[in-house]
């Protein structure tokens, strides 16, 4: 059996109901919103919550993503759903992966492919507190032109980038388990253009 979730009048209403909503009902939330989101075709609330606040974070298919109840089972739905554009659904990404609810396994799921817009979400998944050598494999499989992109976009800061990638990498290594040698090698390889 559902639970019925509210129709919302205002933000303050809207915020409350975020702060105490149970799982259940956030999922069907988000269930009820994905195509406003998806489709960016807004419904009267989300209308109403994108004037007031004028930016994507404030939809509720996203704000419900960041809410703190919200569970894997509705981030996974998230992650599944995407959007029609690339640059959305790295801004869902990257609220999914702030998550309390998020799991090294749904990071996996989280997909890194596109070369503008998907730099953001791979460096944060790279760096991400439950980022495993798989989850470091994913970005690398996924987005091999991120050391490429970092450097148009942030050519000053490459070295400072590839020593903190070798730093985590070697965390990793520690807490996770050993990387094979083709696995070192593919760090290698992904960092070596810079360090040349």
């Amino acid at each position: 059996m559902t639970e019925v979730t509210t129709e919302f009048e205002s933000w303050d209403e809207f915020n409350e109901f975020l702060k105490s909503a149970s799982s259940s009902q956030l999922y069907e939330l988000a269930n009820k919103h994905n195509d406003c989101w998806v489709d960016l075709d807004f419904c009267k609330e989300d209308q109403m919550l994108m004037d007031e606040g004028g930016n994507l974070g404030d939809l509720i298919y996203i704000r419900v993503m960041g809410a703190p109840n919200t569970s894997s089972k509705t981030l996974e739905f998230g992650i599944d759903m995407g959007s029609q554009s690339t640059w959305h659904r790295a801004y869902l990404n990257s609220t999914i992966m702030e998550s309390p609810a998020i799991t090294t396994e749904l990071l996996l799921k989280i997909p890194v492919d596109d070369y503008l817009d998907d730099c953001d979400t791979a460096r944060q998944m790279f760096f991400h507190p439950l980022a495993s050598i798989d989850v470091i494999k994913h970005v690398i499989d996924d987005y091999p032109e991120m050391i490429d992109r970092l450097h148009f976009t942030e050519s000053p800061n490459q070295e400072e980038f590839v020593q903190k990638a070798q730093a985590r990498w070697l965390e990793i290594s520690e807490t996770d388990r050993n990387p094979t040698s083709e696995e070192q090698e593919m760090l290698e390889i992904f960092l070596g253009i810079f360090s040349d």
